[in-house]
């Protein structure tokens, strides 16, 4: 889902950190895929991808939602907010 097999074969030092963000959610699924309610804690797992597979991102956590799962997401992007029935924003004291 994250194209992982186009740099499978690259020491990890030389991955860029998009790569590394594919290569982590990837592990996410492939551990989750044995707990169905698993709960995912994610954070800025939009960070460093591109719209592609921001796009990917959102429809593995609708389809993980509906399946059952919970996503705790921290990030400066908004993600998936039409599945959030809470949302919390942070702000700075002014």
């Amino acid at each position: 889902k994250f194209n992982i097999n186009e740099f499978v074969n690259q020491p990890i030092r030389t991955l860029s950190t998009g790569q590394l963000q594919r290569l982590a959610l990837s592990q996410l699924l492939l551990r989750s895929n044995k707990q169905k309610e698993a709960l995912w804690l994610l954070d800025e797992p939009n960070s460093a991808l591109d719209s592609s597979h921001c796009l990917v991102l959102e429809t593995l956590i609708e389809k993980h939602i509906r399946c059952g799962g919970r996503v705790l997401v921290a990030a400066h992007q908004p993600l998936c907010r039409h599945l959030s029935p809470h949302i919390i924003q942070l702000k700075a004291n002014s």
